[in-house]
């Protein structure tokens, strides 16, 4: 009995071999399960699915503008590029400030007309210009100048109120025939006397009037004036006026007050 069995094993082995071939066949093809034998025989380590996460480009918080980044296996560096260049301060060398309000008549020390002083003009730098208008009662306009380095050369030109008037004038004629009085219209064109124009310096901390110059008034008419100031400190230079234009330069030395 024990012989037949040990001469019938070898063909019950194979037999089972077989069924479980066939089984593992229509198990893989026909319900698409994994194959007994890959799960009889599994790698070491393929218990656990491991996943790696790519490493960021570059970490932190990039400033705004346009940013370039490199990156390897660790977080890489952030480059900022500007779009726009940082803008140069411009230097002021006048500034606006409230005009002084005189109450009280001071005194007055006028500067005479002068030929300009300022024979090398590429040694001054204009810091001031512009036209002015005094029609409609317009206020004053001050600004606050320090002089480094003096002079501080003030160049106005004034152009006041023409009045055109007409005037009913007598003309006696004589003659050998006939003697009489004919009536002639003369037409007259003279200065607004309204018409007056001032550039006045007052200390900036006292408001203490220091010189004046201008146009009209006792000041004449001279229509082209320089106002020079040749001491150093800082001041408030004022422009005034009335029934006029007027247009007004201002420079000063570049040496000692610019460069």
């Amino acid at each position: 009995m024990d012989k037949k069995i040990s001469d019938r094993l070898p063909v019950i082995l194979l037999l089972l071999i077989g069924i479980i071939l066939i089984a593992d066949i229509i198990n893989v093809f026909a319900l698409g399960s994994p194959s007994l034998f890959t799960l009889l025989v599994k790698p070491a380590g393929a218990g656990s699915d491991v996943k790696s996460s790519p490493s960021s480009a570059f970490t932190g918080t990039a400033a705004p503008g346009n940013v370039s980044a490199s990156g390897g296996g660790a977080a890489g560096s952030a480059i900022f590029v500007p779009t726009t260049a940082t803008p140069v301060p411009v230097v002021s060398y006048v500034s606006s400030v409230t005009p002084v309000i005189n109450g009280e008549d001071r005194l007055v020390y006028r500067t005479l007309a002068a030929p300009s002083q300022t024979s090398d003009e590429s040694s001054y730098a204009y810091i001031y210009s512009g036209d002015l208008s005094y029609y409609l009662g317009e206020a004053p306009t001050a600004m606050n100048v320090n002089v480094r380095e003096p002079p501080l050369v003030i160049e106005y030109e004034v152009t006041p109120l023409i009045v055109h008037d007409s005037k009913i004038g007598g003309n006696k004629t004589t003659s050998a025939k006939k003697a009489g009085i004919t009536d002639d219209l003369l037409n007259i064109t003279y200065i607004c006397p309204q018409s007056e124009f001032t550039v006045t310096i007052y200390d900036p901390r006292s408001h203490q009037e220091i010189m004046q110059d201008g146009f009209g008034l006792e000041y004449g008419h001279i229509t082209k004036k320089t106002f020079t100031i040749r001491n150093a400190g800082e001041y408030i230079v004022q422009f005034d006026g009335n029934q006029v234009d007027a247009h007004v330069d201002m420079k000063i030395k570049r040496e000692g007050n610019i460069i």
